[in-house]
């Protein structure tokens, strides 16, 4: 697929992040340069708190990309092969308040003190995975409404999905209230050995992203469309593997969907 990008930026964003790649693929093909950028710059904001073992260093990372975006749009692009492409962006129409909304929300991924509740965590979905679908659907096509429900989803069965891999690193970004709840000691998540009880919290997370995605069915030319499917079969596999979120690292996207998308959507790659 010809993205109009850099080849390294291309290879990077397929490898990283290949579930949301698939949304490039609904796409009219010229849209899809802005929507790949747009996913690039999600990537790049995504990969700061990893890259920092300092709270204040990854505010400064952050501060840097909140003056990267008003010096794209004055016509001044800084020498990095994201921040290069903010202008693509921008010329598609998205303004640049949800850009630097999209960097604010990862503050809180920085932040140290545990997310109080289920609400404290939908609110995060939806202000990180949830808007990058709705801005896409700025610059791509689609309902933002529905894009950011699909979005959200997408974003709570992911940190589900990453939980072994965050308590690896230090982070845990489950509901406080409900470990605590389900008797899920933060010393022993941090270890790897929970206890049954986190199969409880993971369930109730799953939930929360099902109700995310109630109603919705699969559109023909809708960017958000892969990532509904992929979500759905994450949910499903999730069940299999009675709420484990420790082994729902491996869950995959679902068998042949490109062919299923291709047959219900009539898409061009």
């Amino acid at each position: 697929m010809n993205l109009g990008l850099d080849a390294n930026l291309t290879h990077t964003l397929h490898h990283d992040d290949p579930d949301r790649f698939w949304c490039l693929v609904p796409a009219e093909p010229g849209q899809r340069p802005a929507a790949a950028a747009l996913l690039a710059f999600n990537q790049e904001l995504g990969r700061i708190p990893q890259q920092v073992t300092q709270p204040m260093a990854g505010f400064i990372r952050l501060e840097w990309w909140r003056e990267a975006i008003a010096e794209a749009r004055a016509g001044r692009p800084r020498h990095h092969p994201v921040a290069g492409v903010l202008p693509l962006i921008q010329a598609a129409g998205l303004g640049d308040a949800s850009l630097v909304a999209m960097v604010d929300a990862r503050e809180r991924e920085l932040d140290e003190r545990p997310m109080a509740d289920l609400g404290e965590l939908l609110a995060h979905a939806r202000a990180t995975a949830g808007l990058l679908q709705e801005s896409l659907a700025a610059v791509a096509g689609g309902d933002p409404v529905r894009a950011r429900r699909i979005g959200t989803g997408y974003g709570l069965m992911g940190i589900l999905r990453a939980t072994g891999h965050l308590a690896a690193r230090g982070q845990i970004l489950l509901p406080d209230d409900l470990l605590r709840r389900h008797g899920v000691g933060r010393d022993a998540l941090l270890a790897g050995k929970p206890g049954p009880g986190l199969a409880e919290v993971a369930a109730m997370v799953a939930l929360a992203a099902r109700d995310e995605l109630r109603g919705l069915r699969p559109l023909r030319g809708e960017p958000a469309t892969p990532l509904l499917l992929i979500t759905r079969h994450q949910l499903r596999m999730l069940d299999r593997l009675d709420h484990d979120p420790f082994a729902a690292a491996t869950i995959g996207r679902p068998p042949l969907l490109a062919l299923r998308l291709l047959v219900l959507q009539g898409l061009r790659v």
